[in-house]
């Protein structure tokens, strides 16, 4: 699940409220999973709210692009620290 937010509506929290609507038309289509890519301290607290699990985590600070060897920019805010890639069983 991808959710992108435009920044003047960040304090909403949309995706906490979208969340259970994406979740329940994965549902429907017959899928069993739902995946989630977080890039922010605020959405990775809500997966570890909904339970997901953390299949890949990479720190910004440690990451190499394995095409040029070079490291990202590092003038991101603080809550930009971590990407990790989540996974939550939908159906039991």
């Amino acid at each position: 699940m991808l959710g992108i937010v435009h920044p003047g509506l960040v304090q909403l929290r949309i995706m906490k409220h979208f969340t259970p609507i994406l979740e329940g038309f994965t549902v429907e289509k017959g899928c069993e999973y739902c995946v989630a890519l977080t890039v922010t301290r605020f959405m990775q607290s809500t997966n570890v709210k909904l339970r997901d699990s953390v299949v890949r985590e990479v720190k910004y600070e440690d990451y190499v692009d394995p095409d040029t060897g070079l490291k990202p920019d590092l003038n991101y805010p603080s809550l930009h620290s971590v990407a990790q890639v989540c996974v939550r069983r939908l159906t039991s």
